[in-house]
């Protein structure tokens, strides 16, 4: 279960971790490079809890690449 889109983090002052907000594609094209692909999924952490897990979709031209997706997605490269 799985799901590509984009995010923003966002990170108020004073505050200790970012808030994230999943994006819609029009408003993620208007944000530009501040828009972060992203493919959502859903982990279960202990019996009973689930999570989604935003794991970024790296950017080749920006950097080294996320080894996760490479050894466990390798197509979303």
């Amino acid at each position: 279960m799985q799901w590509a889109t984009s995010i923003l983090e966002y990170k108020p002052e004073g505050s200790l971790s970012p808030d994230t907000y999943i994006l819609t594609s029009d408003v993620a094209e208007y944000l530009g490079s501040r828009a972060k692909p992203v493919v959502i999924r859903v982990c279960i952490c202990r019996p009973d809890i689930l999570k989604l897990w935003a794991v970024k979709i790296p950017q080749t031209e920006r950097g080294r690449p996320n080894s996760y997706l490479i050894t466990h997605d390798p197509q979303l490269i």
